[in-house]
């Protein structure tokens, strides 16, 4: 957020004018890797399935124009109508992108690479997902105002609960956050926060006096380091067989037992860097 970059570049000694200026060039840089990233990602891992259901669906005249991809882009050269489903729209065809022939009969099914379903070819190839858990709310909020759909009962819901939590002194962006994260990716972020408070507690400081601890910085690289190497290794993983872990440590790398051990390493290091260092500056 603006907020951070400007408490960041006040901590590097930056002035005002070439904060802002720094924050515009980066937002452009942003918007523009960000959108061809995602594009890369999508078309790689999109699926295209002739397992669909035989339907026919209503169409416009309008729809555009596309040839099918993936396996069946070497037999299948002919082009087909992009038709969008919404849930209810056709009774037994699911929500999705779909081709179909200019009586509007389903011929493919098109999962994409992002929030997709399908997770291996009609060959049994398997594909690489990416799970985007903010951009499916984004677009489940957007589509529901356009359509009208918007199920305005469990957003007030939502709402009740985030005032109550306020009420009750407990942030609720935070709450809101991690009922729509996957456990996955939220229980990091839980023992992270552990991390924080067994170190703020052992130091006995205030939860709000160490945004410029080693510890604090630390993790920010963590989180810049593994995004850039994420999204790198995603890219990569297009073209190259990148999955080294069954070769190097054989089933051990399938194991989900087995991911504690990296991630204890991290838990400790961050432990050290956060505890140690933090004491040595207490004692100076």
């Amino acid at each position: 957020t603006t907020s951070q970059d400007l408490k960041t570049g006040f901590l590097v000694g930056g002035t005002p004018r070439a904060m802002q200026l720094a924050i515009l060039v980066g937002a452009l840089t942003s918007a523009l890797v960000i959108g061809g990233t995602l594009l890369v990602l999508n078309d790689g891992g999109t699926v295209y399935s002739k397992n669909v259901p035989d339907a026919v669906l209503p169409l416009t005249g309008r729809e555009k124009q596309q040839r099918v991809g993936g396996p069946y882009a070497a037999v299948d050269s002919g082009s087909y109508r992009v038709v969008h489903v919404k849930v209810g729209d056709v009774p037994g065809v699911e929500p999705g992108r779909y081709l179909t022939d200019d009586a509007g009969r389903i011929r493919y099914l098109v999962d994409p690479g992002v929030n997709g379903r399908l997770t291996r070819q009609d060959d049994g190839t398997p594909v690489q997902k990416y799970d985007a858990p903010k951009a499916a709310l984004m677009s489940f909020i957007i589509d529901g105002i356009l359509s009208r759909k918007m199920p305005w009962t469990l957003v007030l819901i939502g709402v009740a609960i985030a005032l109550v939590l306020e009420l009750a002194g407990i942030p609720s962006l935070p709450f809101a956050v991690g009922v729509y994260l996957p456990l996955s990716a939220s229980m990091p972020i839980f023992v992270g926060g552990l991390v924080r408070w067994i170190v703020d507690r052992g130091l006995r400081r205030g939860s709000g006096s160490g945004d410029t601890s080693p510890g604090v910085l630390f993790s920010s690289g963590l989180i810049a380091g593994g995004t850039i190497a994420g999204i790198t290794a995603a890219i990569l993983g297009l073209w190259y067989d990148l999955a080294v872990g069954p070769r190097w440590l054989g089933n051990l790398a399938v194991l989900d037992s087995f991911a504690l051990v990296p991630c204890g390493l991290l838990v400790a290091v961050l432990l050290l860097v956060g505890g140690e260092v933090g004491r040595r500056r207490a004692t100076i």
